[in-house]
């Protein structure tokens, strides 16, 4: 076993899923494969506090205490060279791959919570890249009405941005 694993086990960090996860994954790889099961838990298990992948190339420890806390952090240890040594399994793979972890750079995902992400990307990219729409006259007034005087150019800019494209990020206060 994995002394950094054993030490998150005894913190808590993990739940049953997470474990049950890292087994089959190891059993798949053939079994004592300290390394890849540290890694299957922790990607299940950061899944589950709001990460899509767990970052095992570049601050592994950093995500670590941001996902768990600096008590479970003080437990943790990334193995050297550990994107590297995944590499290596055959249940490790490339994005595209049908197995069940995705190593993409350093960061590793579930395979599907990857394709899931990997949809969302070309989705936006998409609709991102198409012109906007001519926006009618009752939509004009309508904005015309909502945002009368130039002090809220801005906002009506938004706005049409908004009504005129399939894909707009509007972000800032009110």
């Amino acid at each position: 076993m994995n002394a950094a694993f054993d030490r998150l086990v005894e913190a808590d960090a993990f739940g049953a899923l997470d474990l049950r996860l890292a087994d089959l994954v190891e059993r798949l790889a053939g079994g004592d494969a300290p390394d890849l099961r540290l890694a299957a838990t922790l990607v299940s298990a950061v899944r589950r506090r709001g990460y899509v992948c767990l970052d095992v190339g570049g601050d592994p420890a950093g995500q670590v205490a941001r996902a768990f806390g600096p008590d479970v952090a003080e437990a943790f240890a990334a193995p050297k060279g550990w994107a590297r040594t995944l590499r290596r399994f055959p249940n490790v793979g490339k994005p595209g791959d049908r197995v069940p972890l995705i190593l993409e750079g350093g960061r590793l995902y579930l395979q599907r919570f990857w394709a899931c992400q990997d949809r969302v990307a070309r989705a936006v990219r998409g609709r991102a890249g198409e012109a906007p729409a001519k926006i009618g006259p009752a939509v004009r007034r309508a904005l015309d009405r909502a945002f009368p005087g130039a002090d809220r150019s801005e906002q009506r800019a938004a706005a049409e941005a908004a009504v005129s494209r399939r894909f707009a990020v509007v972000s800032g206060g009110p």
